[in-house]
């Protein structure tokens, strides 16, 4: 019995370490290698805003697109990296004998190190798209950013069954797992 259990603890870490190297791959399949990409959680995430709901100018076009094209080899590669990263820390956990924290501790600072380039070179591109960018642009984009934390807050909630209401006046459940 104590055996079964040492495998599902195990088989659980290897999902959730599994889980994290999906979680390095850009959402809604958005891609830094095209225009309009995205890093996840980080800055990049408001690009396709700034690319596609601000109005940029056939000039601002132009503009964004070489700064974009500038920065597009990098991200897929700091990706790749992740991605080896995350499959190397699995296998790790995998490992015959004992494994530790500070036998990890190596792994865990290099993907740290990747993630930080992410968010620094995507930092860098939203720097320089947002110099291109008129001030009702920048206006305009912080809008549509609101609004779409909105819309991401109100889908998370209905989710998570915190729709008042819901399954109250009708016949239909609620969405909660939650008894």
């Amino acid at each position: 019995m104590h055996k079964w259990i040492q495998t599902i603890m195990l088989g659980l870490v290897v999902v959730s370490v599994a889980s994290t190297s999906i979680g390095a791959e850009p959402r809604f399949g958005m891609s830094m290698t095209e225009p309009g990409g995205a890093i996840e959680d980080g800055p990049g995430m408001l690009l396709p805003l700034l690319l596609r709901g601000v109005g940029l100018t056939a000039d601002q076009k132009v503009q964004v697109r070489a700064i974009v094209d500038t920065h597009r080899a990098i991200f897929p590669e700091l990706f790749k990296q992740l991605r080896e990263a995350h499959k190397a820390l699995a296998m790790q956990f995998l490992a015959a004998g004992d494994v530790t924290a500070e036998d990890l501790a190596p792994q865990l600072q290099h993907i740290n190190q990747l993630r930080a380039q992410l968010l620094r070179e995507g930092t860098q591109v939203m720097l320089e798209v947002r110099q291109v960018l008129k001030p009702e642009q920048l206006a305009k984009a912080a809008q549509l950013k609101a609004r779409m934390q909105a819309l991401y807050d109100e889908m998370h909630s209905l989710m998570r069954g915190n729709n008042p209401g819901a399954g109250q006046d009708d016949n239909r459940p609620a969405l909660s797992r939650n008894p």
